[in-house]
């Protein structure tokens, strides 16, 4: 999955922090940006290579959350992004929902807290409140932390199927050991952040009933907040300042919570309640608000007692209760502490929370009727044979998929594919296939839902202009360090420019979309025996393949005494091509060369896997500056490559990326030492696979019919 987060935690933030390591866990194997919306300096840190944190910074907390909303907008624009999750449903939620707006990318929100599930205070709490309903409806998907959580959510009109229950991930290992303290100490502890949420108010105005009859109890408040003065200040007007202790905020609370013979916790509202459950795990009798986990987690009577809100005489009356019965309190901490025990572990949400943001990436429209255009569609086409294998994988995605090419050569399509061609294999002069074109396009536009050009500008500029009239959107697919006027034109024409690499595509554009190659690596896998010291190059016979460049590192080879073969697989094109052809098989003859270095035509696609394993390296000189698919598709076979090409400066290994002029060196290097086949895999099936590359692609497509 690719995922957009949006949050307000600044730990994420710190490479070595807990937040920031719990993100790695929850993210491996996926790509991910993360935006922290705080004030402060804007900046981007990498915690992974698949894992880029943004800060928003800003002056003020509006102007962080404007930026933060600038960068999810220009991220949904640059990048592909399945699911965009924010981490409330507020500022977190609003930023996410205005970011998305055009971009038909699923939204995803997470409700940590509960919030549809209490009374609202406030009205300025009532307002946001009002824009957080409407967020949610609309939400592709909503995950909560309790069933009283998802009980909330249905009260504003919710569809129950798109809510996930999954409680808040917390180690309780350094509590799970304490034993029930047998005493008439009675102590009792609260944690709790000192806000008017969590209610401790309400513990403080109990307090003079319970020493009234419990003279020896005590409480220990742990946690700070904006409260803390106002509470300090109750206590002195209650009279009860000796009996309180105050510790503030503390980062493990075990060592306080094996002291207590009671735990309280009087919110008037909790999402879930960390502090509850790290309680039960100790082994402590439970006084609660029904609030969060009470009567999911905490039942009462069996694992805890639970009480009104805002009641504070039937909340003394309980602590009472527990702390003059120790058979009671005894029972309940028990139960309590087997009711935790039994919560899912942090692996075990982990996976939860993914299953939530998969369910949320994969839903779908209803299947899309598509029109590709492009060149060829022929099986044993060397250069252009791979078309054969993307239309097929387009195919199984789609409800219907018809193809307009210039030729047709052998191609045995799915039931749902009907393939169309402009003639030039029967020899249909340039004008009438033009007229053909026109024709097919106007035609088919009433019965498609989108067209997806691959690689021809000019095609692109045709549907795009009759698109226009028919409002139907036309894709580019185009990998070329070149901008010829035709792609410029064509911009203007196209909705999206799906291209394999940041070189592929060195256009500066919002249109442009990166999504790795589309190689089949099922049928380009490993297997076989490599042949000791074959060397092949494979694609169209052209100058700026540097076909030239590579006889000569082998002649170099040659001329040491290294018993090497180096055979030429491709066909020549256009008439530059042929020509060039004569000059290499004349170049091969003036350097003796003809046992040595062999042109291989006719090659069909087909046969390519074979001649990847067999090979003990590939070499690679194109001077296109994109992504070669050749390249990625002898990685995939595990072969050790050779190349010249900058587009590859972050695929290939190290040594696997040089200068032309050094390659009878890195030849002789490969031969004695080659690169890992599994890591040459590896490199392909994470990034450039044809599935996942054409599910992205019909997946944007379709969002945005």
């Amino acid at each position: 999955m690719r995922l957009l987060i949006l949050g307000l935690d600044m730990e994420v933030a710190n490479p070595e922090s807990r937040s920031a390591k719990r993100q790695l866990e929850y993210f491996v194997g996926d790509t991910v940006d993360i935006i922290i919306i705080s004030t402060g300096e804007s900046r981007t840190i990498k915690l992974h290579s698949s894992v880029t944190v943004h800060v928003s910074g800003g002056s003020y907390r509006a102007i962080s959350w404007f930026c933060a909303l600038c960068m999810a907008r220009h991220i949904l624009q640059t990048k592909i992004v399945d699911v965009i999750s924010a981490q409330d449903p507020f500022f977190c939620g609003m930023a996410a929902a205005i970011a998305r707006i055009g971009t038909h990318t699923r939204l995803h929100i997470q409700d940590h807290s509960g919030a549809f599930s209490r009374k609202l205070f406030g009205f300025k709490e009532k307002c946001v409140f009002f824009i957080s309903r409407i967020l949610i409806v609309h939400a592709d998907r909503i995950r909560t932390v309790s069933q009283r959580g998802a009980e909330g959510l249905k009260q504003f009109h919710v569809d129950e199927s798109k809510i996930d229950i999954i409680p808040v991930a917390r180690d309780i290992s350094s509590y799970v050991k304490f034993p029930f303290k047998n005493s008439d100490d009675a102590h009792i502890v609260c944690v709790a952040r000192l806000s008017f949420e969590k209610g401790v108010d309400i513990l403080l105005r109990a307090l003079p009933r319970i020493c009234e009859k419990i003279p020896q109890a005590h409480v220990t408040i742990v946690g700070d907040g904006p409260e803390r003065g106002i509470l300090e200040n109750l206590a002195k007007q209650l009279g009860i300042s000796s009996s309180i202790i105050f510790v503030g905020a503390v980062q493990d609370t075990s060592a306080i919570l094996v002291d207590a013979d009671v735990y309280v916790q009087p919110s008037r509202y909790e999402g879930y309640g960390i502090a509850v459950i790290e309680a039960a795990a100790a082994s402590k009798p439970i006084v609660m608000t029904d609030v969060g986990c009470a009567n999911e987690v905490i039942i009462h009577g069996e694992s805890g007692l639970i009480v009104p809100t805002e009641s504070s005489d039937v909340f003394a009356d309980s602590v009472i209760r527990i702390l003059q019965d120790k058979n009671l309190a005894e029972t309940l901490s028990l139960h309590a502490h087997h009711r935790v025990m039994q919560l899912p572990d942090a692996a075990m949400l982990m996976h939860r929370i993914k299953k939530s943001l998969q369910k949320t990436a994969d839903i779908r429209t209803k299947k899309i009727r598509l029109l590709v255009v492009t060149q060829r569609v022929d099986i044993h086409d060397t250069n252009l044979g791979f078309h054969i294998l993307w239309l097929r994988e387009i195919a199984k995605q789609v409800a219907s998929l018809t193809v307009i090419a210039q030729s047709v050569g052998e191609f045995d399509p799915p039931s749902n594919v009907r393939v169309l061609t402009l003639g030039k294999e029967k020899g249909v002069s340039k004008f009438f296939q033009l007229c053909r074109l026109k024709f097919y396009i106007l035609r088919e536009l009433f019965r498609v839902d989108a067209v997806f050009v691959l690689m021809v500008p000019w095609y692109a500029v045709l549907a795009g202009w009759y698109g226009i009239f028919f409002r139907t959107k036309v894709y580019l697919w185009y990998t070329h360090k070149h901008i010829p006027l035709s792609l410029c034109i064509a911009h203007f024409f196209v909705k999206k420019i799906f291209t394999a690499n940041d070189q592929s595509l060195r256009l500066d554009s919002t249109k442009k979309m990166v999504m790795g190659h589309a190689i089949d690596t099922s049928l380009f896998s490993p297997g076989g025996i490599r042949e000791k010291n074959l060397l092949i190059t494979v694609g169209r016979i052209s100058r700026s393949k540097q076909i030239s460049e590579m006889i000569d590192a082998v002649a170099e080879l040659h001329s040491r005494g290294e018993v090497i073969h180096f055979v030429i697989i491709g066909d020549a094109v256009v008439s530059d091509d042929i020509v060039y052809l004569k000059e290499l098989e004349q170049k091969i003859i003036d350097k003796k060369l003809t046992q040595v270095v062999h042109m291989k035509r006719g090659v069909s696609y087909e046969q390519l896997p074979d001649w990847y394993r067999r090979a003990s390296v590939f070499l690679n000189a194109s001077l296109t500056g994109s992504v070669d698919k050749v390249v990625l598709e002898a990685m995939s076979c595990g072969c050790p490559v050779i190349t010249s090409n900058e587009a590859f400066e972050d695929i290939v290994p190290e040594g696997c990326l040089v200068h032309v002029i050094e390659f009878s060196q890195a030849i002789a290097h490969q031969l004695e030492n080659p690169a890992s086949s599994d890591e040459l895999r590896l490199r392909v099936v994470g990034n450039h696979d044809l599935s996942k590359t054409i599910g992205n692609i019909v997946k944007i497509i379709e969002r945005n019919i």
